[in-house]
């Protein structure tokens, strides 16, 4: 028996062992095809299904799908999606590239999230810029948001739409 297991392990050791050296190392232009999932939500009525894909290269993007068929609305830098109460709206941050953020950072000025507000009934979207967080109403009939402090105060003082 002991024999047997022997000749099945260096058999199994020498077939694997080609296939793995015929491999080709990763190199960093593979790095950003790795994805994984982040958060994910099922909207109150669970006819829609938003979820996260997150790469290491920083490409993420919101996926906005409809359980019903078999398509997906892709949002580039999509996240901190909300559903309304009613599942009539979709409310998301929309954020930038990992270039535009770099830029920005060098020029010393402030990156700022826009959002992205998705009727499910109709596919429209509306796009609202400067906006730091927003929440909807308990009843879904109004969307709380709330604009970035202005650059010159406190950064506690800020508008609320």
């Amino acid at each position: 028996m002991t024999r047997f297991l022997f000749v099945v392990a260096s058999v199994t050791v020498l077939t694997i062992h080609p296939a793995v050296a015929q491999q080709s190392p990763v190199t960093p232009d593979d790095y950003g095809q790795w994805e994984s999932l982040g958060g994910s939500t099922l909207s109150p009525d669970g006819a829609w299904l938003v979820y996260q894909l997150r790469r290491v290269d920083e490409e993420n993007e919101l996926r906005i799908r409809p359980l019903d068929r078999d398509t997906a609305r892709v949002v580039a830098y999509g996240s901190h999606a909300m559903f309304s109460p009613d599942s009539r709206w979709l409310a998301y941050a929309i954020g930038v590239s990992p270039e535009e953020r770099e830029r920005r950072e060098e020029e010393e000025k402030p990156v700022k999230d826009k959002l992205g507000l998705l009727d499910l009934a109709t596919g429209e979207e509306t796009v609202i810029e400067e906006i730091d967080s927003f929440t909807f109403s308990k009843s879904g009939l109004y969307l709380a948001m709330r604009a970035y402090a202005p650059e010159d105060s406190d950064g506690e003082a800020a508008d609320l739409f």
